[in-house]
């Protein structure tokens, strides 16, 4: 129904290769920081699935009123979720995972925000890993 939270994982079988199709609810509220939370928490919740399936290539279609905020916001949410303290796990194997957004009427502005976005998730996941490593 797509409501806030709402979550489905399809997978179809396409070429011989299997194909996931996630669907993720943000809901109707149209209020800008509720609608931008909840697009938050649903990048999130898609994150862990590919983490989770070890999907390495996703795509994420951007709603039509996207704006540059929102993308970076996504950007953002996307990388702080998919971070992982792994540097004494021997026999853990990191996937890296691409997640391409993809919008209509994207312009350079939000090309920009999600440049932005993309730095401040990398740092923050940089520090978080200083943080979580020995003194």
């Amino acid at each position: 129904k797509g409501a806030a939270g709402n979550f489905h994982c399809i997978p179809a079988p396409v070429n011989n290769a299997l194909n996931y199709f996630i669907f993720a609810g943000t809901g109707t509220d149209t209020h800008d920081e509720q609608s931008m939370e909840n697009m938050r928490r649903a990048t999130g919740k898609i994150v862990n699935e590919l983490k989770t399936k070890k999907i390495p290539n996703a795509i994420l279609h951007m709603p039509q009123n996207a704006t540059a905020e929102l993308a970076k916001q996504v950007t953002i949410a996307a990388l702080l979720t998919d971070y992982q303290y792994s540097d004494f796990k021997s026999d853990y194997k990191h996937i890296d995972h691409a997640l391409t957004l993809v919008q209509a009427d994207a312009d350079d502005e939000t090309a920009n925000a999600i440049w932005q976005g993309s730095v401040i998730g990398d740092m923050t996941n940089t520090i978080r890993r200083w943080s979580d490593g020995p003194p």
